[in-house]
């Protein structure tokens, strides 16, 4: 199969149609729509992840995710050493 047109053709067709071959490689309206949505979408949850975790801090009180439950192996009976502990675990979580 061969081409139908010459060169000299091929360079006046080519020539005829002017303006950049950008809009090949520019992202349409609803990919940027989506990467806005998305991006408010994260802002919106992080927002309340923030005032979550304020109100935790209002009312000191630890978020349930973040809770450690370990015990002392040694001086395990002593309660001003356990109490300080806690404290110190409390503090960490």
């Amino acid at each position: 199969m061969t081409f139908a047109y010459s060169d000299l053709d091929k360079s006046r067709i080519t020539e005829a149609v002017g303006g950049s071959t950008d809009f090949l490689n520019t992202k349409d309206c609803k990919q940027n729509f989506r990467e806005l949505e998305n991006s408010q979408r994260k802002s919106v949850v992080y927002d309340l992840h923030l005032r979550t975790l304020s109100e935790y801090v209002k009312i000191n009180r630890i978020p349930r995710g973040l809770r450690v439950h370990l015990r002392p192996t040694l001086f395990a009976e002593d309660k001003d050493f356990c109490q300080k502990w806690e404290a110190i675990i409390n503090k960490c979580s």
